[in-house]
C-alpha cells in the first residue's frame, strides 16, 4: 500500500513540474495533479498492454519509442477526463508524456519504489 501511495505521490510530483516549466501543460493546482496521476496511472496500468500489442510492429519499427506516443494518448485522454488539466497541441503532449516518464523513473529510483 505504502509503494502504491508513493508511486501516486512520485506521479503527481512529475506531472506538476512538467506543467510549471512546459508551455501548453496546465494543471489547476497539486490536488489537480494527485487526480491526475490517478486517473493516468489507472488507465496506464489497463489500457497500455493492449495499445502496445495493437501496435507491435510500430513498437518494432521505432525500436519501442512509440511507446511514448501512446502514453501521450493515454495523457489526452486524462486531460479530456479531467477538469483543471489542459494540453494544448500535440508537441506539448509528447513531450509532456516524455517528461513525466523521466522524472517519475528518477523519483521512482531515488525512493526505492
Amino acid at each position: 500500500m505504502i509503494n502504491f501511495l508513493l508511486s501516486i505521490l512520485t506521479l503527481s510530483v512529475a506531472v506538476f513540474l512538467v506543467a510549471e516549466f512546459l508551455p501548453g501543460i496546465r494543471v489547476k493546482n497539486f490536488s489537480t495533479a494527485l487526480v491526475v496521476a490517478l486517473v493516468f496511472g489507472i488507465l496506464k496500468a489497463v489500457l497500455w498492454k493492449v495499445l502496445a500489442i495493437l501496435t507491435l510492429p510500430l513498437m518494432i519499427l521505432t525500436l519501442g519509442l512509440f511507446s511514448f506516443v501512446i502514453s501521450a494518448f493515454l495523457l489526452w485522454i486524462t486531460s479530456r477526463l479531467i477538469d483543471g488539466f489542459d494540453l494544448e497541441g500535440v508537441v506539448p503532449t509528447l513531450l509532456g508524456a516524455f517528461l513525466i516518464a523521466a522524472i517519475d523513473t528518477i523519483f521512482r529510483w531515488i525512493l526505492g519504489v
